[in-house]
């Protein structure tokens, strides 16, 4: 299951998170989750909707920051939620770094924050920790890493793949990897011959089981360790 994918699945069962951290290369898979989520909220015509807030300017500095504060701490002023937007977050810079995090931390009941990066390893660790990560990578590309990455530790025995939960949890990529074992599955059931569905109940089982993994995750008091070992047990 793809990144945007997951997001609809989650504005459609009332389950989206209040911070995401979207990173990859493929720019209109980006922009189609964007809108995606804007557009539930306030319309079509977003970019001219008063409780929309877009930062874009680079390097990101205080006084943008401070302005992000203050209309978050106001209520929305015509729709239910308001939704902020903040381009190229790996430009933040340090002094405004932690203006941002409080707002992250104590984001309120009506407020969505969408980051938006091309270079994810360069973005503040304080940042990803605090977002729900959804990478957007072509099929080709995202075939490539899931071969080299996901496929790889099905082969592995138990004790192994274990191994890898903490090396995923350091390096901010667990919930990377939750999406590329969604989308590994997702290919095996799609390339099952129609003609054979029974063939296909166990990896629709696993495909759901690895759901809720990925909506556990992204509840901030969660044991990660324990999710990251139940994807590799399912695998």
């Amino acid at each position: 299951m793809s990144s945007t994918d997951i997001i609809k699945n989650q504005l459609q069962n009332g389950a989206l998170g209040h911070a995401y951290l979207f990173s990859g290369t493929d720019q209109e898979a980006k922009k189609g989750a964007v809108e995606k989520i804007v557009t539930h909220f306030l319309g079509t015509s977003y970019t001219a909707h008063p409780d929309f807030f877009e930062v874009s300017e680079q390097p990101i500095g205080v006084e943008a920051i401070a302005r992000l504060k203050n209309r978050a701490a106001q209520t929305p002023l015509v729709a239910a939620k308001k939704v902020f937007l903040v381009r190229c977050i790996e430009t933040l810079t340090r002094d405004a770094a932690p203006a941002l995090l409080k707002t992250l931390e104590d984001p309120g009941d009506y407020n969505i924050f969408i980051a938006e990066t091309t270079h994810f390893e360069s973005v503040l660790p304080t940042i990803r920790s605090r977002c729900s990560h959804m990478h957007f990578l072509s099929q080709t590309i995202e075939h490539q890493v899931s071969n080299s990455l996901v496929a790889d530790i099905v082969k592995m025995p138990y004790q192994q793949r274990f191994e890898r939960v903490p090396k995923l949890i350091e390096t901010e990529s667990l919930e990377t990897f939750v999406h590329e074992a969604l989308w590994h599955t997702e290919q095996k059931i799609r390339t099952t011959p129609t003609a054979l569905p029974a063939s296909n109940a166990p990896e629709i089982t696993r495909l759901e089981q690895m759901l809720r993994a990925a909506v556990l995750l992204k509840d901030p008091v969660v044991n990660k360790r324990l999710v990251g070992e139940y994807i590799m047990m399912i695998l």
